[in-house]
């Protein structure tokens, strides 16, 4: 992103999404992303960092684009912000070029940066090894499976997790005076575990609910008519849930094997893998101490 491009970013930020108006634009502005070593953090706050090298791997609204920006600016660096949904290996040459003729320092921001394969990710690798410029990629996916070592042997990987719901408080809160919105302490802990630790998502659900709110009697009803469950058909978030399902299983827990269970068929999983994972429990974990299990 270039000044000239900044500068229109910012003067356009009236008619963004309240996440965009409300999202920090420094290190000093931001709070320390959850994951983050403090003394890191607090270092590249103190000083000018130079541009560093990184992967941001943490779930959706855990500030991974926050965090490449402000450092982005917090280096003085020519700033480049690309998605790899869209972008590809010729948008990667061309910043490569810049990079070459430039005094200032380059850094790249490939959010989604998993969506390269090997090859896309393999024309980055000699111009970070020279320094020519640096890199920071996001990726809600594990990096050890989705980048390639090459490239994870020349960043920092940084694993970002979800924000607690006491460390959204004051976000809700600035969101519901930016929204000229009143919630109950009730209603925002509603709010806060709907979020499921996504940032991004609480502000959404702000804004559209302000939007909404004359149609609904309470924030409870609007979110009832909105489910959101964090999940995956075949990512972390499924194998995570599915983990659990079967850990409460085999610590006899039934309210919590209930709980993982209905969250994966509300999210749409197949009910069949979760009957072929009960099938399997009962014959290999139960076994025969209880022969009936599997009946």
């Amino acid at each position: 992103m270039s000044p000239e491009e900044q500068g229109l970013f910012h003067n356009n930020l009236g008619s963004s999404p309240l996440a965009e108006r409300l999202r920090p634009r420094s290190l000093h502005e931001m709070l320390l992303p959850p994951g983050l070593d403090s003394q890191l953090f607090e270092q590249w706050r103190s000083k000018v960092p130079s541009p560093p090298s990184l992967i941001l791997w943490g779930p959706p609204g855990s500030g991974k684009t926050t965090l490449a920006r402000a450092l982005g600016a917090a280096c003085k660096a020519r700033f480049h912000e690309m998605s790899a949904v869209a972008a590809g290996v010729k948008d990667v040459r061309t910043i490569i070029q810049q990079a070459q003729n430039s005094l200032t320092p380059t850094l790249l921001f490939l959010d989604e940066v998993h969506r390269f394969n090997a090859a896309q990710q393999d024309v980055l690798l000699p111009w970070i090894e020279r320094g020519t410029l640096s890199f920071i990629g996001a990726t809600t996916e594990n990096p050890t499976f989705s980048l390639n070592a090459a490239l994870l042997s020349r960043c920092q990987v940084i694993h970002l997790t979800g924000f607690g719901e006491e460390s959204l408080i004051p976000l809700l809160r600035r969101a519901c005076e930016e929204e000229n919105i009143s919630v109950s302490p009730q209603e925002e802990a509603l709010l806060l575990r709907a979020a499921q630790g996504d940032a991004r998502a609480l502000l959404r659900t702000i804004e559209e609910y302000t939007r909404a709110k004359e149609h609904f009697s309470s924030v409870e009803a609007y979110l009832q008519q909105t489910p959101h469950i964090l999940y995956d058909r075949s990512g972390d978030q499924h194998f995570d849930t599915v983990s659990a399902f079967i850990k409460s299983m085999r610590a006899g827990d039934l309210d919590s094997a209930l709980y993982f269970g209905f969250r994966m068929i509300k999210a749409g999983e197949d009910p069949r893998y979760l009957l072929r994972r009960m099938i399997i429990f009962a014959s290999e974990d139960i076994g025969n101490a209880e022969p009936q299990a599997l009946v």
